[in-house]
């Protein structure tokens, strides 16, 4: 209890970034806006990043464990819960994550939930963080349950103070409060009805205008606690990683595997598990770990699934801010885009590493840059950028003098992207210079072969139906083909390219594009393994071998969503996602 108590506390006062305004009278003042980040150290010398969501409506009451959504509701009310302005902090450390909702109402900031912890708390009424007319010499306090109808109660005193005076930390660091913030002195009982009191917390903090409580110190049961933000703070490596598929997926392909169904399951230590249900509205990731990396139902959060026995268990969510355009695993990093043409990158136990903002959207995946876990990005306007993987600064931009088209990859040292005018492009990969460009027509899909493949090859289908391909190097065409219907998927391998059709599916070799099979068309298709093929007609998965040869096919249960499932494959594992939150686990024998 004490550790999940000093985290809530934690959580309660430190927490930081720009202006924002809304309900909530002077309290919204000191809010953070949606999608802001901060870093943290506390007292003993930890780091914490912590990531702010803002949202408005009866979707930001419905974020946690059913039981906590359940008490949201009873605390904001009924009435009020549809109208309610919410305020999340999603707080990320080397081994956990937890989250704090308030919410901004008639009478100021209260917090009403905290979750993720051994622990969790349910504030009926909410804390009162900040009345309404916060002000130098206000006072104020609240008291009701924290925990299931009073099985645990609190009881909060405030009062605020201009910060005009240096402070001490609790491991004696001194801080001079900015101009224009706020100091607010208080105690937070956690008592217990029958045993007495629990927990005692007195707290000094710093509150500032759009940042949130900047510093604190205090004790809690005698203890010196604190927090002060500090934006260079170095994340700490989690001592593993965040849990990929504990079951071993195999890499042979050579003999049918099987179709299995996992529940998406939100397991929170303290309330008991959840099965996630919702819609998927962007496509989704999947890491060299397992982890498939998904969109929440709105749009605006990411959720990373770990793949255990028979179910798939929520092993970080991160909220990057606005809606979320593209999902991307890139090397150890999630990569996602969003609609307000930010790129936000996130390490493997979901703690953002750093933010970029381009000239227009990016409406393509991110891609690795070659030999590397640098990110490359391209925007709707048609800028190309490589971001250093540790901290996201430009290395190079390149301007392809026409809207982007499609996606983007590499081959050898060699990005390749298309564009609104017919072009493709190859850019140097180290510098971001212009190497070749070719007029092949618009672009329906693109590939590129291995990097050790001989020759390095980009394979373009055109909306025309021709299937060009195209020297790494030169952008000179090696030879050209011709597929059947809308091209859905290009898949290379090592010694051709299989392109996939609404009506075939067809393999062409990389030395002379000669046809070497044929097979029915699908919606979509990815490479399993090394020399496999998986694809999707309907509601049925197959499997072909290099070779054409169908290994095996399940049939996904039927859905009322017309919309198509989405397949997800690394070199020896493959998930499949369903329009309505289903997963099913290929496992390769």
């Amino acid at each position: 209890m004490p550790a999940l108590l000093l985290a809530l506390t934690g959580s309660l006062f430190a927490l930081d970034q720009p202006f924002s305004s809304g309900p909530g009278g002077a309290a919204a003042r000191f809010v953070p806006d949606d999608g802001d980040a901060s870093r943290y150290r506390l007292q003993d010398g930890t780091v914490r990043a912590v990531e702010h969501a803002r949202v408005v409506g009866a979707i930001g009451a419905l974020t946690g464990p059913d039981s906590v959504n359940a008490a949201v509701i009873g605390s904001v009310g009924n009435a009020a819960v549809s109208s309610a302005s919410y305020w999340r902090q999603l707080t990320s450390t080397a081994d956990e994550q937890f989250q704090d909702l308030y919410v901004l109402g008639d009478d100021g900031l209260r917090q009403v939930a905290s979750w993720g912890g051994s622990i969790g708390f349910t504030f009926e009424p909410g804390l009162l963080m900040l009345p309404d007319d916060v002000a130098p010499g206000s006072t104020w306090s609240s008291s009701g349950s924290a925990l299931g109808d009073g099985a645990i109660t609190f009881d909060s005193d405030f009062e605020a103070s201009v910060a005009d005076e240096r402070l001490t930390g609790a491991d004696g660091e001194e801080f001079d409060p900015p101009a224009g913030c706020l100091r607010v002195d208080g105690t937070l009982t956690f008592s217990q009805p029958g045993e007495g009191v629990l927990v005692t917390t007195t707290d000094t903090s710093v509150w500032c205008p759009g940042q949130g409580a900047v510093f604190s110190t205090g004790e809690q049961n005698g203890e010196p606690v604190g927090s002060v933000v500090d934006p260079g703070a170095r994340l700490p490596r989690p001592q593993s990683a965040p849990g990929g598929s504990e079951v071993s997926a195999g890499t042979s392909t050579r003999s049918p595997g099987r179709l299995e169904a996992m529940d998406a399951v939100v397991a929170d230590p303290f309330f008991g598990d959840t099965v996630r249900v919702g819609s998927l509205t962007t496509a989704p990731a999947l890491t060299p770990d397992g982890l498939v990396v998904t969109p929440n139902e709105h749009g605006d959060d990411l959720l990373a699934w770990r793949q255990e026995e028979d179910r798939a268990v929520l092993a970080w969510s991160a909220h990057p801010g606005g809606t979320i355009a593209t999902v991307a695993a890139v090397g150890d990093l999630v990569v996602a885009a969003t609609q307000d043409r930010a790129v936000r990158a996130y390490d493997e136990r979901g703690r953002r590493l750093w933010s970029w903002t381009g000239d227009d959207l990016a409406l393509t995946p991110a891609a690795a840059a070659p030999a590397s876990d640098d990110v490359l990005v391209a925007t709707r306007a048609g800028t190309i950028v490589r971001l250093a993987a540790e901290d996201g600064r430009e290395v190079w931009a390149a301007s392809l003098g026409a809207d982007t088209r499609g996606a983007l990859t590499t081959v050898g040292n060699t990005v390749v992207v298309t564009d609104e005018r017919g072009r493709v492009s190859g850019l140097d990969a180290r510098t971001g210079e212009l190497r070749w460009r070719s007029d092949a027509g618009m672009s329906a899909a693109l590939g590129a072969s291995p990097a050790d493949s001989e020759p390095l090859l980009a394979y373009l289908a055109t909306e025309d139906g021709d299937i060009l391909a195209l020297d790494a190097r030169t952008g000179e065409t090696r030879w050209q083909g011709v597929a059947t219907g809308l091209v859905r998927a290009v898949v290379p391998a090592k010694d051709g390219v299989t392109v996939v059709t609404d009506e075939e599916t067809v393999r062409f070799g990389a030395a002379d594009g000669a046809e070497s099979w044929t097979a029915p068309g699908a919606s979509t298709a990815t490479a399993a393994g090394t020399d496999a093929l998986l694809t999707l007609r309907g509601r049925t998965v197959a499997l072909y071998t290099a070779d054409g040869e169908l290994e095996g096919d399940w049939a996904l249960p039927d859905s009322e969503d017309p919309a198509d499932p989405r397949l997800l494959a690394t070199d020896d594992r493959a998930v499949v996602v369903g329009p309505a939150f289903e997963l099913w686990r290929v496992t390769l024998r």
